[in-house]
């Protein structure tokens, strides 16, 4: 219990902290419109609209025919709405199960900076023997290196809607992503 209540004031302590670095200058906000934006107390949005990710890592299969694990790879396309939610467009190849998902959803981040914490839902198609739809659930932490560079960890849990949790999949990964 100790370590665990370590852990969540450690973890409250990093995220105040971060807030702190979010005007290191004083800038005026009494000029035309937009004037401040670069001037210490704002920043424009990040760089780019859309990223390009590729990502893998290992699978671990839920029924009690196939419990072994195996690697997964993929990639997903993502628009950013703002700089702390997006909407991707995802696919990805289990080797244990063969199944592909394609899925889409949104995902939404903590503006904490150059570390963030995202959760996301994903919907869409997986496909193995047949196909039929599913839903992704998401957890992850990403850092954002020079405003273009993505590095993350993912963790997300696969359940195709007809067959439930016993033939669902665990997915766990690194992604590595281009903001442009």
């Amino acid at each position: 219990m100790n370590r665990h209540l370590f852990g969540v004031v450690a973890l409250l302590g990093v995220l105040g902290a971060a807030e702190s670095f979010a005007q290191r200058q004083g800038g005026r906000t009494d000029g035309p419109e937009g004037s401040e934006v670069g001037h210490g107390s704002y920043t424009a949005p990040t760089v780019g609209r859309f990223s390009l990710a590729v990502d893998g890592g290992a699978n671990f299969a839920m029924s009690s025919a196939d419990k072994r694990s195996a690697p997964y790879v993929g990639g997903s396309l993502s628009y950013w709405m703002t700089d702390w939610s997006s909407l991707s467009l995802q696919a990805n190849y289990a080797f244990n199960t063969e199944r592909v998902m394609v899925l889409i959803g949104p995902s939404f981040r903590t503006d904490t900076w150059p570390v963030s914490f995202t959760i996301g839902l994903k919907a869409g198609m997986a496909h193995d023997t047949r196909t039929q739809f599913a839903l992704s659930p998401e957890l992850g932490m990403d850092m954002l290196v020079a405003q273009r560079f993505i590095i993350g960890l993912l963790g997300a849990w696969d359940i195709p809607v007809v067959d439930g949790l016993k033939f669902s999949q665990v997915r766990i990964g690194l992604q590595l992503g281009w903001r442009f």
